[in-house]
C-alpha cells in the first residue's frame, strides 16, 4: 500500500467514524424527543433501540442475500466473453 492510498484509507475511516458519532448523538436527540412527548426515558430508550435494531437486521439480511454467491456472478463478462469466443470461431472458419 502506498501512502497515497493509506491517505485515502485513513480519510474514509475518519469519515466513517464521525458519521458513525453523528448517528449516536442524533438517535440521542430522538430519545430525549421522545422523551419529552410523554414516555419515560427508560421506555424511549428502550423504544428507539429496538426500532434501530430491526433497521439493522433488514439491511443486514438484504445486504447479505445480495453478497450471495450467485448475485456475485460476472454476468455480463460472461457474456462478453461468449460473444468473443463466437466472434474468434467465425473468424477462424
Amino acid at each position: 500500500m502506498n501512502e497515497k492510498s493509506a491517505a485515502e484509507l485513513a480519510e474514509v475511516l475518519g469519515g466513517a467514524i464521525c458519521l458513525l458519532a453523528a448517528l449516536l448523538v442524533l438517535l440521542q436527540a430522538l430519545i430525549i424527543a421522545v422523551t419529552r412527548a410523554g414516555l419515560g426515558a427508560g421506555w424511549s430508550s428502550l423504544l428507539v433501540g429496538v426500532v434501530v435494531a430491526v433497521l439493522g437486521v433488514i439491511l443486514l439480511r438484504t445486504g447479505t442475500a445480495s453478497m450471495a454467491p450467485s448475485e456475485l456472478t460476472p454476468d455480463r463478462t460472461q457474456g462478453q466473453l461468449k460473444r468473443d469466443a463466437s466472434a474468434i470461431k467465425e473468424q477462424v472458419r
